[in-house]
């Protein structure tokens, strides 16, 4: 399976609409990709540039959007996905020379389906992701 990649305005500028809410104190330099395979594991994948990669592309991350699903997505599906992939960007402490540490974050929730189905909100992260959908908090350990 060949992989190819493109570079795509309306990703970017979706982005770019978007950075503004991250609430970031400093902004990082983000490359947007346009994944072209026929299949793929990923709707989208953010990655952190480092060493080799950061020297050659002289960006922070590097966000990829997976083609199929784009071009079939809603407008809010979008900005949800490219909202999800900036979400995985952080920066931690900084260096002693002033330079930021640059991060992947992961997800605040990993959980399986019938996990939850059969022991419910077991876990405070679980109980957070029920608040914020508008829901009781429902333990029924």
């Amino acid at each position: 399976m060949s992989k190819e990649y493109n570079e795509n305005q309306e990703v970017e500028q979706i982005a770019k609409e978007l950075i503004p809410q991250m609430g970031w104190e400093h902004l990082p330099d983000i490359k947007f990709l346009m994944l072209v395979t026929e299949k793929n594991q990923y709707l989208g994948k953010c990655s952190k540039a480092t060493g080799k990669w950061h020297y050659l592309v002289d960006k922070d991350y590097v966000i990829e959007v997976w083609e199929d699903y784009w071009s079939t997505a809603t407008s809010e599906q979008k900005r949800a996905l490219l909202y999800h992939e900036l979400k995985h960007i952080d920066y931690g402490e900084e260096k002693d020379d002033g330079e930021l540490v640059w991060k992947i974050r992961r997800h605040d929730i990993e959980e399986f389906n019938d996990v939850v189905s059969k022991y419910k909100l077991w876990r405070p992260e679980l109980q957070e992701f029920q608040r914020c959908l508008g829901g009781k908090d429902e333990k029924n350990v």
